[in-house]
């Protein structure tokens, strides 16, 4: 589910309904704030769409930190793209996934999985294929960069928010895998207006 904030100062406004989400509005501080959560359209995402979803964030990032990256050309390359960072020349391959488990984490496969005369072939990334999942999940607009150290079987579960039980032994929390920590970057881009 995504969900839109959008301001509106000093304006009342009537919200009759809406056709593909639920619109909440309420004021705050002498504003008007509406509230608009809308499901993403499944039928029209495929599996190469959501992949792509998650390079292009994945690449956006890169170079928000000023890393160079380097993208693979075609679609049969153990790696999606290559990122300089820590000294060396980093394999990275993208996974994304769609929706949430739950509130509080999400689950991605870290396999590829292609067909062959009609029988579902998966492939687990060695390290020395992949030194890096860039993860993303859509619902929760996460970004991280996991790192390939061979013990990642078929899938991850990401957590971003504390469990129930407020485990923490063995999980894999979203803030240790930012961008920013795993490859000792800060954001070196600030955006400005034009004109």
């Amino acid at each position: 589910m995504v969900v839109f904030w959008v301001h509106i100062p000093k304006i009342q406004i009537r919200i009759l309904g809406a056709q593909r989400g639920r619109i909440a509005t309420g004021k705050l501080e002498g504003a008007l704030y509406i509230i608009f959560t809308y499901k993403l359209n499944l039928n029209i995402l495929n599996t190469k769409s959501i992949g792509n979803i998650g390079e292009a964030k994945t690449i956006s990032k890169f170079v928000e930190l000023d890393i160079p990256v380097y993208i693979s050309f075609g679609d049969n390359e153990r790696c999606d793209m290559v990122a300089e960072f820590n000294g060396k020349l980093n394999k990275i391959q993208c996974k994304t996934s769609l929706m949430m488990r739950d509130s509080g984490s999400f689950m991605v496969r870290t396999v590829s999985k292609n067909r062959k005369n009609g029988n579902n072939i998966y492939h687990i990334y060695s390290v020395k294929e992949v030194d890096y999942f860039a993860i993303y999940n859509i619902e929760s607009d996460t970004l991280i960069l996991f790192p390939n150290t061979g013990a990642i079987k078929s899938s991850l579960i990401i957590r971003v928010a504390p469990s129930k039980n407020n485990q923490s032994s063995g999980v894999n929390f979203n803030l240790d895998y930012t961008f920013e920590k795993i490859t000792n970057s800060k954001s070196q881009r600030t955006c400005s207006s034009v004109g």
